[in-house]
């Protein structure tokens, strides 16, 4: 029923915008239950899984400062020394205790 004010490829496009919206909420609902099937299945919380992907980075290796050289922490114990923050006993088991790793 096309109207001579109306242009008939607008009752097209009436019905095809309609579809679209309904088609694009029916994908992001899929997805949602996908992802949160998912989160399920993978033991963790699937309301919280952003929160606790980020304890999981901040807790992880690959973000922990890099210790020290051996060479940097026998500099830092000269130093150390030679402003007499720590004695000659001191300096020798630091330095013990970096040679050998710990």
């Amino acid at each position: 029923m096309s109207s001579p004010l109306v242009p008939g490829w607008f009752d097209v496009l009436f019905m095809l915008v309609p579809l679209f919206i309904i088609a694009i909420i029916g994908f992001g609902v899929f997805v949602a239950v996908r992802n949160y099937r998912a989160a399920k299945r993978g033991g963790v919380d699937p309301f919280a899984v952003d929160t606790e992907l980020k304890v999981l980075a901040m807790d992880s290796a690959a973000l922990a400062p890099a210790a020290p050289s051996i060479e940097e922490r026998l500099a830092e114990l000269s130093r150390l020394h030679s402003s007499g923050l720590i004695t000659d006993e001191e300096l020798a088991q630091a330095r013990m205790q970096a040679l050998s790793g710990r």
